[in-house]
C-alpha cells in the first residue's frame, strides 16, 4: 500500500514508479477531502498488502503540515497498524531531519516505522529569497536519476537487498529542521500571501489544479473572473507553477522565478 500527497507532481511520479517496480496496485492519493477532514477519513488495507509507504514532498525541511495533520488524525484498524511502515520523501536538495519527524508521528500512532528514504527531484519550493527552480540541465539530470534510486528503494522494501535508511539530511540538519523550519513557516507561510497580478486572464487553471480545492474563481467589480485563496492551503505552489500567464505571486518572493510541473502533470517547466 502506497499513500501519497503531491503538489506539483514530483511525489506522485515517485510513488507511481515505486508502485510499478514493487507491483503494488494499492495506491492511495491523499485528496482535498481527506486532507481537509482527516478525522473522518479511514484507510483500510487489502489482503495483499504487506507494507505501507508514506510518500510526500519535503517542505521547509519537514513534512507538509497537511500530511502531518492527516497522519495524526485518520482512522484505521489494527491490521493497518501492524504492517511495516516506510517513508519516501521527495526533495530538491536535502531533507534535514524530516525522517525523525516522520518517525515521531509513527510512534504517536503506534505504527511500526521501518526505513526512511529520500529522492532528489527538481526543486519547486521557491518561497524564500535565493531559492529558484533548477536549470533545465539539472531538472533533466534529477528526473533521469530518479528511477534507479527508486528501484533501489523498492529492493529494500521487498527484502531483495539489506534495508537501511537512504536519505540526504544535508549539512546542519538539526538547525534546518529546527530553527530554520520554525522561522520559515512563521514568516513565509501565510494563507493571505497569495495574490494574482494584472497578467491574470481568469482562466481558472489555478482553481482546477489546486490539490486542496482551496481556490475559488470570483468576479470582481468589473465582472472579470479572478482567483481567491482560502485558508486550507498546503503551500505546494501548484497554483504558481501551473498558471499559464505566470500571474500568481506569493509575498513578492516568487516574482521573476521559474516554474516546474512534473512529467505527467503538465509540461516540464524551465526558468523563464
Amino acid at each position: 500500500m502506497i499513500i501519497y500527497f503531491s503538489g506539483t507532481g514530483n511525489t506522485r511520479l515517485a510513488a507511481m514508479e515505486l508502485a510499478r517496480v514493487l507491483g503494488d496496485s494499492h495506491v492511495v492519493c491523499l485528496d482535498a477531502e481527506m486532507l481537509r477532514n482527516p478525522g473522518q477519513s479511514e484507510l483500510k488495507v487489502l489482503d495483499t498488502d504487506t507494507h505501507v509507504v508514506w510518500a510526500f514532498p519535503t517542505y521547509g525541511w519537514g513534512l507538509p503540515p497537511v500530511v502531518e495533520k492527516f497522519i495524526l488524525n485518520f482512522q484505521c484498524d489494527p491490521t493497518f497498524a501492524a504492517l511495516p511502515h516506510f517513508m519516501l520523501t521527495t526533495c530538491g536538495d536535502d531533507i534535514g531531519h524530516t525522517d525523525r519527524q516522520w518517525r515521531r508521528l509513527m510512534e504517536q500512532r503506534g505504527f511500526k516505522a521501518e526505513q526512511a528514504f529520500s529522492v532528489q527531484m527538481p526543486n519547486t519550493f521557491v518561497f524564500m529569497p535565493g531559492f529558484d527552480v533548477d536549470s533545465p540541465e539539472l531538472t533533466r539530470k534529477k528526473l533521469d536519476s530518479a528511477p534507479a534510486a527508486i528501484g533501489k528503494i523498492a529492493d529494500m522494501i521487498s527484502g531483495n537487498i539489506p534495508a537501511r535508511d537512504l536519505i540526504t539530511p544535508g549539512i546542519l540538519p538539526g538547525l534546518k529542521s529546527g530553527l530554520f523550519k520554525s522561522f520559515f513557516w512563521k514568516v513565509y507561510m501565510k494563507p493571505g500571501g497569495f495574490r494574482h497580478t494584472d497578467a491574470c486572464v481568469g482562466c481558472g487553471e489555478c482553481a482546477r489544479s489546486c490539490p486542496m480545492k482551496n481556490i475559488t474563481m470570483e468576479r470582481n467589480s468589473d465582472g472579470h473572473r479572478e482567483p481567491s485563496w482560502g485558508n486550507a492551503c498546503a503551500y505546494c505552489l501548484r497554483c504558481y507553477h501551473t498558471c499559464p500567464a505566470h500571474a500568481v505571486d506569493y509575498l513578492h518572493t516568487t516574482r521573476s522565478k521559474g516554474r516546474y510541473i512534473a512529467p505527467g502533470s503538465g509540461e516540464i517547466g524551465i526558468k523563464d
